[in-house]
């Protein structure tokens, strides 16, 4: 996945229309750091489907163990300087519950993937504003701003219902937060920015809303990620 670069999505034509979309708007994409692979989709960014960006249609799955936690630097993760280690407290596993289980493992092989504190997402970093530019994300990928978020909700037209997330080429999921809890209900994903010194904007649905803005969450509440091409 780190090979892939900004010529690589501009070069890409963008999945639109959804209900027919051009060859090669959509790939494979190898994360050097635990072999495993995302599906990546050139997403339209405006309504008319002529300007795009490339998103992981997938979760991360990012998944350090006691024996082996991940050092992440510039080399294989979205960081301009360091190191960090992503270590088994920072990371939930969602896939203990039904609705994760019960996924398709064909379309979704790496089911909900893992959750993460937002702190642990921006590789440490904890400002009170501002959109951190450093990430968990493979290099050359980086965790969405929020208002990235609401440009997807306006560009596939979600409006108001949950339901549009999950079907829409985003492919969203009732994943909840904190492993288990309003998983089948409610879609919980973070954005690279913060809100205040405790709390993080987050890209939040269920089956009458959408927001991309809610702001009332702790940064150490665990949820999912997904990464943008930078």
């Amino acid at each position: 996945m780190q090979a892939f670069n900004t010529a690589a999505c501009n070069a890409m034509p963008i999945y639109y229309p959804a209900a027919s979309p051009p060859a090669g708007s959509e790939i494979d994409l190898t994360d050097i750091r635990d072999g495993k692979t995302y599906k990546v989709r050139k997403l339209p960014s405006n309504t008319t489907g002529t300007t795009g960006w490339c998103w992981m249609v997938d979760n991360l799955n990012l998944q350090p163990t006691a024996a082996n936690p991940m050092i992440l630097d510039s080399t294989n993760s979205d960081m301009t300087s360091g190191t960090y280690t992503l270590t088994t407290t920072s990371v939930t596993d969602p896939n203990v519950g039904t609705y994760c289980n019960n996924l398709n493992t064909v379309t979704f092989p790496h089911k909900c993937g893992m959750q993460y504190s937002w702190t642990a997402a921006v590789v440490g970093n904890n400002p009170s504003s501002g959109t951190v530019a450093d990430s968990i994300c493979p290099k050359n990928w980086r965790l969405p701003a929020n208002n990235e978020y609401t440009t997807l909700q306006t560009a596939l037209g979600w409006g108001g219902t949950g339901a549009n997330v999950n079907n829409s080429p985003w492919r969203g999921l009732y994943v909840g937060y904190n492993g288990t809890v309003n998983q089948g209900a409610n879609g919980f994903y973070w954005s690279a920015t913060a809100y205040s010194a405790a709390n993080a904007y987050f890209l939040y649905y269920h089956a009458s809303g959408v927001s991309p803005s809610q702001n009332d969450r702790a940064k150490t509440t665990a949820m999912s990620l997904r990464c943008i091409a930078r």
